[in-house]
């Protein structure tokens, strides 16, 4: 980009990161809501241009006081668990996460993060070791048991797993409720509470829409991720599961026949290579940490 402007031409560069704006602008204009707000030089602080950016003043350090963790709520002991190739994914994982507690997940796409976040939701089958939650082994357990235990699941990808696009907002946001009181008696659904239901969270998670019966698949990217959040976060939880929940971007399922592919935003990775029509492996993927 400095290249490109010592070359004499002009650049606009759209992003939301504070420090790469300031390193890189020359001026900027801040854009929310569909509109101007507000112009500042690179030399302005990360506060003043988050401040217009969100309307109020932010503050973008994070005190975290000391907590004492309480009793486990999730246990995994010994987890194996294959992607759809029938390759190893995950391979003897033990983790345990308390209340009061969070713990992060780290690894190179394809690691067996998405297979593990997909067998505690009961997505996936556990070829053996166990799951435990509140202890209570879940294995086996279908995921609408799992999600009524009190899971919460964010997936990491919002647009195929976790919206209706073609649903209204107020739908999306009972995908999980919708036969249980308020929301039906019996077999019918009642309307008036879902949309009520869906007032009340529309406020309370900032969803920008232009109403409850819009449907979902007409928000922005982020706004999705704001239902499925909302839809997650109003029933009693004892474990949220939220995998890349803050990913600018959905990640594409391969199409494509050849074993051992798989697509992330615009453009193909591998990850395993196996021989065409077979079902074994021969390792992890490159960039495995």
């Amino acid at each position: 980009m400095r290249s490109l402007k010592a070359a004499g031409k002009s650049i606009v560069f759209i992003t939301h990161k504070l420090k790469e704006v300031k390193a890189i602008a020359d001026r900027i204009t801040v854009i929310r809501r569909g509109r101007v707000v507000g112009t500042a030089s690179p030399q302005a602080s990360e506060d003043e241009l988050a401040a217009q950016m969100v309307g109020r003043s932010v503050n973008l350090t994070v005190a975290k006081a000391r907590r004492e963790p309480g009793e486990p709520v999730l246990t995994v002991e010994g987890l194996v668990v294959d992607d759809e190739r029938l390759c190893r994914a995950v391979d003897g994982v033990d983790l345990t996460v308390r209340a009061g507690e969070v713990l992060g997940i780290a690894g190179v796409q394809g690691n067996g993060q998405t297979e593990l976040a997909e067998a505690i939701m009961g997505l996936r089958p556990v070829l053996s070791g166990s799951v435990t939650l509140a202890g209570e082994r879940i294995n086996g357990w279908s995921t609408k048991r799992v999600l009524r235990a009190g899971v919460g699941y964010v997936p990491e990808d919002r647009s195929v797993d976790g919206v209706v696009k073609e649903f209204s907002v107020a739908e999306n946001l009972v995908l999980d409720l919708y036969d249980q009181a308020p929301f039906a008696s019996g077999l019918a659904l009642k309307p008036a509470a879902i949309a009520g239901s869906a007032t009340e969270r529309i406020d309370q998670f900032d969803i920008r829409t232009p109403s409850a019966d819009a449907a979902v698949g007409t928000l922005s990217g982020g706004n999705q991720q704001k239902v499925i959040v909302a839809r997650e976060m109003s029933r009693p939880l004892k474990l949220f599961v939220a995998a890349q929940p803050t990913r600018g971007w959905t990640s594409a399922r391969s199409s494509s026949s050849t074993a051992g592919s798989s697509t992330s935003g615009t453009s193909a990775r591998p990850y395993w290579w196996s021989p065409a029509n077979s079902t074994r492996c021969s390792g992890w993927p490159t960039g495995s940490p």
